[in-house]
């Protein structure tokens, strides 16, 4: 009825094989009232379709691999729950309260690598989670100043015991109030506020809450710390990396807090700015909604 078609034909070679074809058939009115005619053209595709074979038998080879990987990182992390427990269990018998006074060094040291390895525990078991959609998210009323004081009272004695400034200010204006997952937004605190202590010798540490646009809050974390390379930027928020192998080798650690704190915003229905420069600090800056979306609403994209 059109007077053509096109579509892909699986045609036989002389030489036995088959060729993928794109072709149109094209009706040819003649108009000598000879016989009306059919055109075909065709362009072989044949190595177009085998190369998209390949690419989705390694797109599925690569989703497979992805998933053995954040299962094995989910086994490994309960699996080292168990001896971690006993270990940070006896480690509090012994010593209660690591900085009181007599406290042997060895039980400080014991104390705190416990605390570190816990950390990282949970780490690796967010990963698995956000990598494979499980991590389960609420949504209810949180007190914001509560959350806040909660959150960064510990990370706020480090730094003084570092010799760092350590301010935290809320805008008056800013919610009482907001409806979030207050687990996961301490977790993102935890981790922004934290990197920024670990990563800033002298100076300051800042942390800034505002409602700045409507049904938005912004909380600013902001450092006079070592700085990040604009080229580096991106790579911080992705898992197990870091602003470069220098830093690895300095302060330790094996990249996951900013990837975790990055998807996490994201599922809150955030995210995460950052401006930085080398030796003059950095600045991570966390929008929210006031109101999250709901799972099935998506996130707003990145800046």
């Amino acid at each position: 009825a059109a007077g053509e078609w096109s579509g892909e034909l699986v045609q036989c070679s002389a030489a036995g094989g088959t060729l993928v074809m794109l072709t149109r058939l094209q009706w040819v009115d003649p108009g000598d009232g000879g016989s009306p005619l059919v055109l075909e053209s065709g362009t072989d595709i044949t190595r177009r379709k085998a190369d998209e074979v390949r690419l989705r038998e390694a797109t599925a080879a690569a989703e497979r691999a992805s998933a053995a990987k954040s299962d094995f990182l989910a086994m490994m992390s309960h699996d080292l729950r168990t001896p971690l427990q006993a270990i940070m269990t006896a480690a509090e018998i012994l010593a209660p309260d690591p900085e009181a006074p007599g406290t042997p060094p060895e039980l400080r040291n014991i104390n705190y690598a416990a605390q570190s390895m816990a950390r990282l525990v949970d780490d690796l078991l967010n990963l698995a989670r956000l990598e494979r959609t499980r991590l389960p998210l609420e949504r209810r009323p949180t007190n914001l100043r509560e959350l806040l004081a909660r959150t960064l009272d510990p990370i706020a004695a480090t730094a003084r015991a570092k010799g760092l400034a350590f301010e935290g200010v809320v805008d008056p204006m800013a919610p009482a109030e907001l409806l979030t997952d207050p687990v996961r937004l301490g977790q993102i605190l935890a981790n922004l506020v934290g990197n920024a202590v670990k990563f800033t010798a002298v100076g300051r540490v800042r942390v800034d809450v505002r409602g700045a646009r409507p049904g938005m809050l912004r909380i600013d974390v902001a450092d006079t710390g070592i700085g990040i390379a604009q080229e580096r930027q991106t790579a911080v928020f992705e898992p197990f990396m870091q602003a470069s192998g220098e830093v690895r080798e300095h302060y330790g650690g094996v990249g996951l807090g900013l990837a975790i704190a990055s998807d996490l915003a994201h599922s809150l229905g955030g995210r995460i700015d950052l401006e930085s420069a080398p030796g003059e600090g950095s600045r991570f800056r966390l929008w929210l909604p006031l109101q999250p979306p709901t799972p099935a609403e998506e996130a707003p994209p990145q800046a």
